[in-house]
C-alpha cells in the first residue's frame, strides 16, 4: 500500500451536479478481518450485561472502514492513472458490512465498491456542450409533441371534439326554432 497518493474524495451519490465528469470504471474491494478473542470475550460479556460494544466499533472502523477506502483509493489509482492522470473521484460508494461466525471465530467482512471518475476539463467540457445541447433540444422537442398527441387523444375520448363539431349545429336547430 502506497501512502504517498492523496485519498480520492468519495460520494455515495452522484452528487456533484456542478461539476461534469468521465467515469473511467470499476473499483472494489472486499476484506475480511478476524475481530481478536479479546474483543469477542468483551462482547460476550456485553451481551451478557448490555450496551454498546466500543471495542468491536473502534476495530470495525480502525481494521476494516478506513483501510478499506484507502485501498479502494489506491486501487483507482493504480487501474485508472495514465499518463500521469489520476482520477479525481470515487462517485456511488456502496459498502456493506458483516459478521462472518464460524466455529468461535469472529470476524467481520467488508465489500466497497464504486465508480472512479475524472473530471472533465475546461476545454473538454466545451467540446461536450453543443452535442449534449442538440441531444436535449431535440427530446424536449419529442416530448412537447408527445404531449400534444396525448391532449388530442384526451379531447378526442372525452367527447370535446365531437361536442365543438355538432355545437355549431345544434346552435343552428335552436335558432331556427
Amino acid at each position: 500500500m502506497r501512502n504517498d497518493r492523496p485519498y480520492l474524495p468519495i460520494y455515495t451519490l452522484h452528487q456533484l451536479t456542478d461539476c461534469r465528469y468521465r467515469p473511467l470504471g470499476l473499483v472494489v474491494i472486499h476484506k475480511t478481518e478476524g475481530m481478536g478473542v479479546f474483543r469477542d470475550w468483551v462482547a460476550r460479556l456485553k451481551d451478557l450485561t448490555g450496551g454498546r460494544v466500543g471495542a468491536y466499533d473502534r476495530s470495525v472502523n480502525s481494521d476494516l472502514i478506513f483501510p478499506a477506502l484507502r485501498e479502494l483509493s489506491d486501487q483507482a489509482h493504480d487501474i485508472y492513472t495514465i499518463d500521469g492522470v489520476a482520477p479525481d473521484a470515487i462517485m456511488g460508494l456502496v459498502m456493506d458490512v458483516q459478521s462472518v461466525s464460524s466455529k468461535g471465530m469472529a470476524m467481520q467482512q467488508i465489500t466497497a465498491y464504486g465508480t472512479a471518475v475524472r473530471y472533465l476539463t475546461p476545454e473538454e467540457e466545451a467540446a461536450s456542450q453543443p452535442a449534449d445541447s442538440k441531444i436535449v433540444d431535440a427530446l424536449h422537442a419529442l416530448v412537447e409533441e408527445i404531449r400534444r398527441f396525448v391532449d388530442e387523444i384526451r379531447r378526442w375520448f372525452s367527447g370535446e371534439g365531437a361536442r365543438a363539431d355538432s355545437a355549431g349545429s345544434r346552435d343552428d336547430r335552436v335558432m331556427r326554432s
